[in-house]
């Protein structure tokens, strides 16, 4: 029996573990966990569902048409604002914030050009804002390109679409209230587990000080169109990484490419990245379009893009400093607006030194570099990441044995992130009872412990200092760090005492700790 947090805990059988909160997937649900569900939508045509009137702008530069788009949404209590050009629009859509914009194509009876500029303008500064696009040109050709650009509807300008103007908006509102909520549970959720969202079922777990830094660069780099590298071991997550860039970016609702440089033959890559023409090689039976084309107005992801051959290297540096480019076999020049994010488990700097990568296309490359830490680093990530992938994958099993816990922490994870939610997956097919035990793990431990010729209540010890510090780093003071650990704070000044942690060196000796 050892103690942990102050509670007395046997370590056989399939006992309750010591903190349920954080290492195991059972238990009581919160409040807001047992009022969860989402609300259905009212009919659509009725009466808006909320308590707070939706806001909605009307850009139209005829006078008798915004009035009669104002009687028919009016009395279905929405609260309307117009703006008759482009500049003013502009201004409504920011101090105004819109839920839902009534957008004509043809302002100031121009081409439609100017409407689909703003229209992209709109989707740029918020992509939630529902845009209902009216015009007298009802063709199949303008309603592709509103739809491409972000459009969530489109109607005629006449008699029969303004009868079906209060159902669209209705509709449209709808939708945005349901996507609102769904947002809402999702971010609880995420909050809850500790993560970042950076899509809308999209979750990067983790609490750690190194991975705050991480998701801190993400938000910095993702508005804006800068070039990515990506570095760190294999299983750390770089592409996750890649994603939440994309994701959090105004080029979220286009493709996100990925191309695995270092899976695909040398002599095939510059087919596979910029397409061919019929003839130009054999077996090109036909023209096919390559990533590069495929990604345009999106993100293309190079995974192991140390692994380029140097023929592959010089068409690359061209499209990363033009983005132009020809097929294989063809004379024509393709631009493409495309951002680029790279990954490598390479150092790439030496491998210039070493004459493997050119050092223009590395510094091309290299615009705003992100390291993804590996797990070693992050220890105290490591029981947030084992609950999320056993909560995942089973409902049956309730979590792992602190011994299992301590055994996790103390692990050197060579494969990291991805070999832990392995062997946790493993482990939840092997495992016989309630709980995982560190036998369930099936792991090699030879010369794969960062703490050695140790015994059990030193791994426990371990784990229980590594808790301490990551709270006392998170919390504002020590007594929201003991709210945190769900012990009194008296206990935690104990547990301070033994472990030689003072509030000032918690992050020192937690780095010395990882």
């Amino acid at each position: 029996m050892v103690t942990l947090f102050g509670l007395s805990v046997f370590l056989g059988g399939y006992k309750t573990p010591i903190n349920p909160r954080l290492i195991g997937t059972g238990g009581t649900p919160t409040s807001r966990e047992q009022a969860g569900g989402i609300k259905k939508p009212a009919p659509t045509g009725g009466e808006i569902m909320s308590d707070e009137p939706g806001k909605i702008l009307i850009i139209e530069d005829e006078e008798i048409y915004t009035d009669v788009y104002s009687a028919k949404l009016t009395p279905l209590g929405y609260q309307i604002e117009t703006a008759t050009d482009v500049s003013i629009a502009s201004h409504k859509l920011r101090s105004f914030q819109p839920d839902i914009i009534i957008l004509d194509l043809r302002l100031q009876r121009q081409d439609s050009e100017e409407g689909l500029a703003f229209l992209t303008e709109i989707t740029g500064y918020n992509s939630a804002i529902k845009v209902i696009v009216v015009t007298v040109e009802g063709t199949i050709e303008n309603a592709m390109r509103a739809h491409k650009l972000g459009a969530y509807d489109f109607i005629e300008k006449k008699t029969q679409g303004y009868n079906e103007l209060p159902f669209r908006v209705n509709q449209a509102y709808e939708k945005l209230q349901l996507e609102r909520r769904i947002a809402a549970l999702q971010q609880s959720e995420i909050n809850r587990i500790k993560g970042y969202r950076y899509g809308p079922d999209k979750v990067i777990v983790g609490d750690s000080e190194s991975m705050h830094r991480l998701f801190e660069s993400v938000d910095r780099v993702a508005s804006t169109d800068a070039t990515v590298l990506v570095q760190g071991e294999s299983g750390t997550g770089k592409e996750l990484i890649a994603q939440a860039v994309h994701h959090r970016s105004s080029r979220a609702k286009h493709p996100f490419v990925t191309v695995a440089c270092g899976q695909t033959d040398s002599a095939l890559l510059g087919s596979e990245l910029f397409g061919h023409e019929r003839g130009a090689f054999t077996g090109a039976t036909g023209r096919k379009g390559g990533k590069f084309e495929d990604a345009n107005r999106g993100t293309i992801f190079l995974d192991e893009i140390a692994e380029l051959d140097a023929e592959s290297q010089v068409k690359f540096l061209r499209v990363l400093q033009e983005r132009k480019f020809e097929r294989l076999g063809g004379k024509q020049t393709i631009e493409v607006d495309v951002r680029v994010i790279a990954a490598t488990n390479k150092n790439l700097d030496q491998a210039v030194q070493e004459g493997t990568f050119r050092e223009d296309l590395y510094y091309r490359l290299n615009v705003f570099p992100l390291y993804v830490p590996p797990l070693r680093e992050r220890k105290s990530d490591i029981p947030l990441l084992a609950t999320h992938f056993l909560t995942q994958r089973s409902q049956q099993i309730r979590g792992f044995q602190e011994a299992t816990m301590a055994f996790l922490m103390s692990y050197a994870w060579p494969g990291n992130v991805r070999e832990l939610e392995n062997r946790i997956e493993q482990a939840m097919v092997l495992a016989t009872g309630d709980w995982i035990s560190a036998a369930d793990l099936r792991i090699d431990t030879a010369g794969k412990f960062d703490i050695e010729n140790k015994g059990l209540t030193e791994l426990v010890d371990e784990y229980e200092r590594i808790l301490i510090i990551d709270a006392l780093e998170s919390a504002v003071d020590q007594q929201a760090a003991a709210a945190h650990l769900g012990i009194p704070e008296s206990t935690l000044r104990r547990k301070m005492d033994k472990y030689s942690i003072e509030r000032s060196q918690s992050r020192k000796v937690r780095q010395k700790l990882q």
